[in-house]
């Protein structure tokens, strides 16, 4: 049995049964174009074969026919987006401050990528240590003549130190590691002079040259449905005349729906405010 719908409904209501929403895939291909959506039926076919389906067009407020193999159709094409890295808080009231004879003694800030927790220096330790093959230690930094001023700030200058290496402070070692946001891959290694090394692996990420996003196939519409603009531009909506008056004023409910479906579209585009 369906479920009778409520109209109106966004262009994401009319999705295809079987067509399977996806956020990420294991690989992304920069030549072809971003496709965050499979057919799960079509990955037992012959993957050369033409999959058709209908897709809704907002340039003509019509559905229009695609045709793709059975290949594409099973498998998802997107880009990995990793979360922008910042010390939490990005700020820190720390200072540094050293004497200095005869004169006001000397007071410096303190960046707060510098500073960890405990928990932050020794996972990072035991992540590291593994695969460098070392044994760390967590110590707090210190230098003589200086002295730290947390001022309320309850993390530290942590550091690594182990026999042969450069002591490594911590939140650095953090923001290395993130350099392309949260969650980035990569790995660790020593350069010759025992500093400690953050390999980035490059991620593939749209470009140019990048076809346009492949839309989402939708069913056909049912008997006295249609398309309408849903008040703002570029929202579309699908609407039954048996059902819904056309020239009636739009519902909470209704500027609650277009309000999500356009801050999806915005945080798709990277689009702030």
């Amino acid at each position: 049995m369906g479920t009778t719908p409520t109209y109106p409904l966004p262009i994401g209501g009319i999705t295809l049964p079987g067509v399977t929403l996806v956020n990420e895939s294991a690989l992304f291909d920069p030549t072809q174009a971003v496709k965050r959506w499979t057919d799960p039926a079509k990955a037992a076919l012959p993957p050369g074969e033409l999959a058709s389906y209908m897709t809704f067009d907002p340039r003509s407020g019509t559905e229009v026919p695609l045709k793709i193999t059975n290949g594409v159709a099973a498998t998802a094409n997107v880009p990995a987006i990793y979360p922008r890295y910042a010390p939490n808080p990005p700020t820190t009231p720390a200072t540094l401050t050293a004497a200095r004879t005869g004169t006001t003694p000397l007071v410096m800030a303190v960046a707060a990528n510098s500073l960890s927790t405990l928990d932050q220096a020794n996972a990072l330790a035991t992540e590291i240590g593994p695969a460098l093959g070392l044994q760390f230690n967590v110590t707090i930094w210190a230098q003589p003549g200086w002295v730290f001023n947390a001022n309320n700030e309850t993390r530290e200058q942590f550091m690594l130190t182990a026999p042969g290496i450069v002591a490594a402070n911590v939140g650095n070692l953090l923001s290395l590691k993130n350099t392309n946001g949260v969650g980035s891959p990569g790995s660790w290694s020593l350069n010759a002079n025992g500093q400690i090394l953050w390999n980035a692996v490059t991620v593939p990420q749209p470009t140019a040259a990048t076809p346009p996003d492949m839309p989402v196939p939708v069913r056909a519409l049912l008997p006295g449905e249609s398309f309408r603009t849903g008040g703002l531009p570029g929202i579309w909506e699908v609407i039954s005349s048996a059902t819904f008056d056309q020239g009636a004023p739009s519902t909470a409910g209704q500027v609650a729906q277009l309000q999500t479906d356009l801050n999806l579209i915005k945080q798709f585009l990277g689009i702030n405010g």
